[in-house]
């Protein structure tokens, strides 16, 4: 389809269809990683707000159920109340004993307060006799209206002892706005008297659960532990009750979230426990409207890029149209090539600057190309004398396996383990030395290595010699270049513990945490001189120049390795992350620590 196309269209086709796809994967990843992060601040905030309306909503609770209990048990009310126990008369006993209802009346001030704004306090005695405390103006209800209220009727006649009602019309008739109350029974061990009703208004609840997240609204939902709804917000979804109580899995003490459906919708849902009071919480938010900045933000960023595509495939016509002709004049030229010598009899127009400079820039390319072709044939012939060389190195390290393994097994016969165990230390080193396939290992490698050589010191030097290895396990799989730790310990046996006096003592230390790692090589020898000290930083701050400059190879032979190799191979390695510092421990001997900081 594409085959009568010019290059230049095809080639504004590759860039359009390029930097369209480069936007589409840039847009696509945005989107993504803006929702997942919009998410998962939502659902922090969500929590959050959980939590904090859960401790209101239980302190307004818990204030109910303090005057509640006090009434409940107080002696005065107790004493009131069991006047009137035998009275069944239909009037209100208390219209003609305003003496019982002042004890009444002041004991629930001495709890409540003199603050009475929409709240209300009912005595009200197993025949219906009634005291009330509030500051509504208006209706008193006989006794027969009294029995009608459902949850005061329910608590009496199945002696349940505290009872909360659901968010309903005030059942007293004084208030236009809906109230709930905690209703609980006076009694003591031997006789029921009758309940007292803590009934707050709904405007209580309204403040503690009116809530917006990024400017939309917060929906609350609580449930009693019968299943049935207690309290509702204006606008939660119409029943959401059974599918928030059938799919939200509620714990004590903890906030759990999860996505769900509700009335075709998508929510957010945080929901949570309260253990007290056998109510469940529930917390929703609408995912579009969350969600909406982010898609408001994305369809602005997609138009912007469609406009910014557009004017880059402008500018790249103009750019190509401008380069195709000098482009297809030095295509000429590359087809007259003489491949024999790599040579070209180049027509240059002299008027045409760019063609110039495009041409002789193919002429010194080709120059260069019979340069590298001569190179390249040098270079071929070394790689074919050293890859011979290599395979006659390599004859040496598999004789020497050999010939230890014989040592070994004739120690073994003789009956001298020791014998048996320095071949196998050293042949293990022998292989970690000869294996080229890794220039990096983790420090569990590097210990096992420096670990045979301390060993096969300790047959050398027997009692004289105690070495300790002390590693962190979560240090021992971090990476680092290999033959790091081994020459800093041969270090100390040609420097620090020379000419001391035995017992010597070698303790390597590592430890992690999360500002870092160190591994420390102490000895008890006569440590470093002011001077060493001195003269080795001066070479390493040297290795630092030549590597800034590219002029540092850390290309060592296995038998060259010092503190200085060490160093520069460090700093190669992590860029001068890792350190290597020089001191003396408190005894005088040396320490050489390898640190670093970071995660």
């Amino acid at each position: 389809m594409l085959k009568n196309v010019s290059y230049l269209t095809k080639l504004l086709l590759a860039y359009s269809t390029i930097i369209g796809l480069l936007f589409l994967i840039f847009i696509s990843i945005y989107y993504e990683v803006q929702v997942k992060n919009l998410k998962k601040s939502s659902q922090d905030n969500l929590i959050q707000m959980t939590s904090r309306v859960s401790d209101q909503f239980k302190g307004v609770l818990d204030e109910m159920s303090r005057i509640s209990r006090g009434v409940a048990i107080s002696s005065e009310v107790q004493a009131a109340m069991n006047e009137i126990a035998q009275d069944n008369a239909p009037e209100n006993y208390f219209y003609f004993h305003p003496q019982g209802k002042s004890r009444i009346q002041d004991v629930i001030i001495g709890l409540n307060g003199t603050y009475f704004n929409n709240r209300s306090f009912n005595v009200i005695s197993k025949n219906y006799d009634y005291v009330g405390v509030d500051i509504y103006n208006g209706v008193t209800l006989d006794k027969k209206a009294l029995s009608r209220i459902t949850w005061i009727r329910y608590v009496l006649e199945n002696n349940i002892s505290k009872y909360i009602s659901p968010v309903s019309e005030d059942m007293y008739g004084r208030s236009r706005n809906e109230t709930f109350s905690f209703v609980r029974l006076i009694q003591n061990e031997y006789k029921t008297y009758g309940v007292i009703d803590v009934q707050f208004e709904k405007t209580y609840l309204d403040k503690i659960f009116t809530m917006e997240l990024s400017g939309y609204p917060v929906h609350t939902v609580v449930v009693k532990d019968d299943n049935t709804m207690f309290y509702s917000t204006g606008g939660a979804p119409a029943g959401a009750m059974e599918p928030l109580v059938r799919n939200c899995e509620v714990g004590p003490g903890s906030q759990t979230i999860q996505s769900m459906s509700l009335d075709g919708k998508k929510y957010i849902v945080c929901s949570t426990l309260l253990n007290d009071y056998d109510m469940k919480l529930y917390l929703l938010v609408n995912t579009e409207h969350y969600l909406a900045s982010v898609n408001n933000t994305t369809t602005v960023f997609v138009i912007c890029a469609v406009t910014i595509l557009a004017a880059l495939l402008l500018i790249v016509y103009g750019v190509t149209q401008s380069l195709y002709k000098p482009i297809r004049q030095l295509r000429d030229n590359v087809s007259r090539i003489d491949y024999a010598t790599i040579s070209v009899d180049l027509q240059v127009a002299d008027t045409n600057n760019e063609v110039t400079q495009l041409t002789h820039a193919f002429e010194k390319m080709l120059e260069d190309i019979r340069h590298a072709t001569g190179e390249l044939m040098q270079l071929r012939t070394r790689e074919i004398q050293a890859y011979y060389k290599m395979l006659q190195a390599q004859i040496n390290p598999h004789f020497m396996h050999n010939i230890l393994a014989v040592i070994g097994m004739m120690g073994r016969q003789k009956n001298a383990p020791e014998i048996m165990d320095m071949c196998s230390a050293l042949t293990r080193m022998l292989s970690y030395s000869t294996d080229t396939t890794q220039s990096t290992v983790t420090i569990q490698q590097e210990l096992e290595h420096v670990s045979n050589y301390l060993k096969l010191m300790k047959y050398r030097y027997l009692d004289y010699l105690e070495y300790t290895l002390e590693i962190d396990e979560c240090l021992k799989q971090v990476t680092i270049p290999k033959f790091v730790l081994q020459p800093i310990a041969e270090n100390c046996f040609q420097h620090s513990l020379q000419d001391a006096e035995p017992p010597y003592r070698i303790i390597i230390r590592g430890s992690i945490d999360e500002n870092g790692w160190n591994i420390a090589i102490e000895d008890n020898g006569r440590g470093f001189t002011e001077g060493a000290i001195a003269r080795l930083k001066e070479q390493f701050e040297t290795v630092n120049r030549e590597i800034d400059e590219g002029m540092f190879s850390s290309d060592f032979q296995i038998g060259g390795l010092a503190l200085i190799n060490t160093y520069g191979r460090l700093r190669l390695y992590s860029n001068g992350k890792i350190r290597l510092d020089l001191s003396n421990t408190p005894d005088g001997g040396s320490r050489v620590v390898i640190s670093f900081e970071g995660e």
